[in-house]
């Protein structure tokens, strides 16, 4: 039985994805608007140096520690000790397919060599030709992150760095992608990634970029760029597990876009600063007990390339209920103590019977207490081809969380709430 399932799990990653988002969660999370230092050195073109002198580790040194080889964020997230999505179904990663990430039509990137089989990360994945020769083609990347091939080609929701003719490696450097010889257990862990929006745009480091202004943080460097100029999370909602382990990567489409949620993300050196955040929600029928269906949503940092301008983004009055700012989740937690996340209308038709709540949605403490979700369930035939199932086989399920978890973050604290006009 093939066991597809955790491609839709975890991030992006990136990769997801959820927070993960779909694809391989290798690299999914990080801020594509903002760019490496090095590409000052080596212009970031993604070609592998082959100039290993014996003593300076060199790609093929360090390649089966990195991300890309491991895969080790999907794991992470699903197997996490006590509240990993594992728990609820007893399957280890190890039997599932979601590491084995490669083209579908079993060729590697330069459609020559076969897929080996059991399946190996290796060069050819990524690059076509001799690496250290060929640079990696942007379409390659988004072959694998699905996410941000979701942002880019299927909502085609606009990124200011995209609009300059940027791509993948314009920003994600050679370290993060054939690794350091350090093993991460996910790429939002502490030293996993280098990206960050301060590489180009603070000090002149990439004379190109427009400059930080003095002044321009307002809240003592306790906030990411990203918090303030992307637009939206991306998440695809409700994934049925049953469908997954019938080779079905199934969920109530399309993937859900307008919010964003906000966390404290652990940034190392940096501390804790508040971060955009993902979701993923999963449904699970328990086997041999057709009526225990289960319901998961798993948290982290995300990042979805959707990066406005200085002048696009969000000011005080976009989240500080005390600035006058009107949200529609913040509106509702003061009136009544819940934040609606997602609603299932079955007036409506099509996609809208499921309706995300839009705009800023910040995270609190008792998140679980607090956040109302409507589930839905896939009842039609499990094998039945993504795309192809009857619309009324989607139904409401339920709008209780069953499990969660939350890795690499904590929710926003009291103080932040108040700051937020949230909280008295």
């Amino acid at each position: 039985m093939n066991r597809s399932y955790l491609r839709c799990y975890l991030l992006s990653i990136s990769v997801l994805v959820v927070v993960w988002g779909c694809g391989p969660t290798g690299g999914n999370d990080n801020v594509i608007d903002n760019s490496n230092d090095n590409i000052v050195d080596n212009n970031n073109d993604n070609v592998v140096d082959n100039t290993n002198d014996n003593t300076v580790p060199g790609p093929a040194d360090t390649f089966p520690t990195s991300l890309h080889y491991l895969r080790t964020g999907k794991t992470t997230f699903y197997s996490a000790e006590n509240d990993g999505f594992e728990t609820f179904t007893g399957i280890p990663m190890s039997e599932l397919n979601c590491l084995k990430c490669h083209p579908s039509d079993n060729l590697l990137a330069d459609d020559v060599t076969p897929v080996s089989d059991p399946y190996e990360p290796t060069c050819a994945d990524c690059h076509v030709g001799t690496p250290g020769e060929t640079p990696v083609a942007q379409a390659t990347c988004l072959g694998c992150h699905s996410r941000e091939n979701v942002v880019i080609n299927a909502l085609q929701i606009p990124d200011v760095h995209r609009t300059a003719g940027m791509e993948c490696a314009d920003c994600h450097s050679l370290r993060e992608m054939h690794g350091d010889g350090t093993e991460y257990a996910s790429m939002f862990e502490p030293g996993a990634m280098d990206t960050r929006c301060e590489n180009c745009h603070k000090n002149g480091e990439n004379p190109s970029a427009p400059q930080i202004e003095e002044g321009h943080d307002g809240h003592s460097g306790k906030i990411d760029c990203a918090s303030c100029h992307m637009q939206t999370s991306i998440t695809c909602f409700s994934c049925h597990f049953p469908s997954e382990e019938a080779g079905n990567k199934r969920f109530f489409s399309p993937p859900r876009s307008g919010f964003v949620m906000l966390l404290n993300r652990d940034r190392g050196d940096e501390g804790m600063k508040v971060h955009p955040a993902g979701y993923q929600s999963l449904t699970y029928n328990v086997e041999g007990q057709s009526d225990d269906q289960r319901t998961f949503v798993g948290f982290g940092p995300s990042f979805a390339h959707t990066i406005m301008t200085k002048e696009e983004a969000r000011t005080c009055s976009d989240c500080h209920l005390n600035f006058g700012a009107s949200n529609p989740a913040m509106d509702e937690f003061v009136d009544t103590g819940f934040m609606t996340i997602v609603t299932w209308d079955d007036t409506a038709e099509g996609p809208a019977r499921l309706a995300p709540t839009t705009g800023i949605i910040p995270i609190p403490e008792n998140y679980l207490d607090v956040f109302l979700f409507d589930f839905v369930d896939y009842i039609g035939d499990i094998t039945t081809p993504v795309g192809q199932e009857d619309a009324a086989d989607w139904v409401f399920l339920k709008n209780t969380i069953d499990g969660s978890n939350m890795l690499y973050a904590t929710p926003l604290t009291d103080e932040q709430l108040q700051s937020l006009g949230l909280i008295e």
